[in-house]
């Protein structure tokens, strides 16, 4: 009986107790500093097993962190760079439940004989990568080039180098470049990346310095490209473009209105022509435009005053023309030219006299800051043997408080004796508010 109850107690006490899963590794974590701070974006973990991981560095401080690591050796590396020695590595045991602290890793710089590469890998947005590799010690180093204008440069030890690229598509990577740096740099100009398969579009957009940008939308993906955009012809283009149906858009600039965007369809290999577009003035926007000695100067949405058959406007213009080496010390030019017309009562043509209410004025100074004083050095007017000026009212509208006309005049300096003497006054149109 005793050992029948022994027997019970047992399996009741092993019925009991409940069964407990193995538990989970833990693992643990590497930590530190690289110095000198925003040399390195990444930096490298190795397990024994060869398995390769990277985590970022910080640009401002140089601090990294590899977290989650399971129990084992890590050999820390970074990318090749060609201003340090970046050769060594350093080897950490990680064990579990564990922070390990790298800390500051620091790298000097390479002294010796060294040049440069310096290049652009066009069309813009298709060079992905630049790989350059030292055919003496086979180091590699990565350039990434410029996403807004394909530059790339690097700093480079002197030897003998071999550079190849590589490519987004639909374009395929230009063909590799060897170079020899011998301690000046070397220019790679523009580096062409094939078309393939792609197609292309070219057209002309007037006038040429009328827009700020055009852009090609693929209606399937939605993927936008920014077309290239000759700015003394208006010739644009989009030389390697996945095959497929875009639409493509302009934006303007003020004047103009924007045109509606253009279907264009991209085959294989093949240009398409969009031919000229022609870009309208919006007849809304105000303009005030002239020439002071050829020079051009324009203004939109100005306004005027024009009360009791009295015209007046004016623009000024202000021009960065030094700096000096004093903190905040810069010299600007202001110009003014000032227009007023009395007697005003339709359309036609009307001389200026050199009155308060009859005459144009261009005035000229400087201002240096930080002192808010500007010093008038010439004004030139109406008022002279030589002079005239002239002011023809194209259309008056009362109703929309609207005046439109043109404009000219030779002014002269009204300091005898002083250069120049005259100002010519051309191509003077104005489109104002009053």
């Amino acid at each position: 009986m005793k050992n029948f109850l022994l027997l019970l107690c047992i399996v009741a006490a092993v019925a009991s107790c409940k069964k407990k899963s193995n538990p989970e590794p833990q693992t643990g974590a590497i930590y530190g500093s690289i110095y000198p701070p925003g040399v390195f974006s990444l930096i490298y973990a190795t397990d024994a097993s060869g398995t390769r991981i990277s985590t970022e560095v910080s640009p401002a401080t140089g601090t990294f962190m590899f977290e989650d690591l399971t129990p084992g050796t890590y050999t820390l590396t970074v990318p090749a760079d060609p201003r340090f020695d970046t050769s060594g590595s350093i080897e950490l045991e990680v064990q579990g439940g564990q922070d390990i602290d790298a800390g500051v890793i620091g790298f000097e710089p390479l002294v010796g004989p060294s040049g440069a590469i310096v290049g652009s890998i066009l069309p813009i947005g298709f060079g992905k990568s630049v790989t350059v590799k030292n055919l003496a010690s086979g180091v590699v180093y990565s350039i990434t080039p410029n996403a807004q204008t394909g530059f790339f440069s690097s700093t480079l030890p002197n030897g003998d180098y071999n550079i190849s690229f590589t490519a987004n598509a639909p374009a395929e990577p230009p063909a590799d470049i060897a170079v020899t740096i011998s301690g000046g740099p070397v220019s790679l100009g523009s580096v062409i990346c094939k078309q393939g398969t792609s197609g292309s579009i070219i057209g002309k957009v007037i006038p040429a310095g009328g827009f700020a940008s055009i852009k090609a939308t693929n209606v399937q993906s939605g993927d936008v490209v920014l077309g290239t955009i000759n700015r003394t012809t208006g010739a644009v283009g989009f030389p390697i473009m996945m095959p497929g149906a875009y639409k493509v858009g302009i934006t303007p600039y003020v004047p103009y209105l924007t045109p509606a965007d253009l279907d264009v369809i991209v085959a294989t290999t093949k240009e398409t022509d969009m031919g000229t577009i022609s870009l309208v003035q919006d007849a809304t926007v105000r303009v005030l435009t002239y020439k002071i000695d050829g020079t051009s100067t324009t203004r939109y949405n100005v306004s005027g005053s024009f009360t009791d058959g009295i015209l007046k406007f004016s623009l000024m213009q202000t021009t960065l023309i030094s700096v000096g080496q004093m903190l905040g010390r810069q010299t600007y030019r202001q110009a003014t030219l000032s227009v007023a017309m009395e007697n005003i009562t339709a359309p036609g043509t009307y001389t200026c006299k050199g009155t308060a209410n009859s005459n144009m004025t261009y005035v000229e100074g400087r201002r240096t800051t930080p002192n808010p004083q500007t010093t008038t050095t010439g004004t030139w007017s109406i008022n002279g043997s030589d002079a005239t000026g002239v002011v023809e009212i194209v259309a008056i509208d009362p109703a929309a408080r609207t005046i439109r006309g043109t404009f000219s005049a030779t002014l002269m300096n009204e300091k005898s004796g002083a250069t120049p003497q005259k100002k010519s006054v051309t191509s003077g149109v104005f489109y104002l508010n009053y």
